[in-house]
C-alpha cells in the first residue's frame, strides 16, 4: 500500500517544465523581435545620414563655386574702379 501512495503522490505533484519552457519561448520571440527593430532602424538611419552627407557634400561645392564667383566679381569691381579713378580726375580737369 505505502508504494501505491507514493505513486499517487508523485502523480499529483505539478510539473512546472511546460511553464518554463513557455516562459524562455516568449522571453526569446520578445529579445529577437527588439533585435528586428533595432536593425531595421539602424539600417533606416544609416540611409537617412548618408542621404544627409551627400545633400552636405553638395552645398559645400555650391559654396566653393559662389565663393570663387565672389573672388572674380570682386577682382572684376576692383579693376573698375581702379579705370573709373582717372576717369573722374579727367573730368574734373575739363
Amino acid at each position: 500500500m505505502s508504494t501505491r501512495s507514493l505513486r499517487n503522490r508523485l502523480a499529483d505533484t505539478t510539473n512546472i517544465w511546460p511553464g518554463f519552457v513557455d516562459v524562455l519561448a516568449t522571453l526569446l520571440i520578445v529579445i529577437i523581435f527588439v533585435l528586428m527593430v533595432f536593425t531595421v532602424s539602424q539600417i533606416y538611419l544609416s540611409d537617412a545620414i548618408s542621404g544627409r552627407d551627400k545633400a552636405l557634400e553638395d552645398l559645400r561645392t555650391q559654396i566653393n563655386e559662389l565663393s570663387k564667383i565672389l573672388v572674380i566679381e570682386t577682382k572684376d569691381k576692383e579693376e573698375e574702379d581702379d579705370l573709373e579713378i582717372p576717369a573722374f580726375l579727367r573730368r574734373q580737369k575739363n
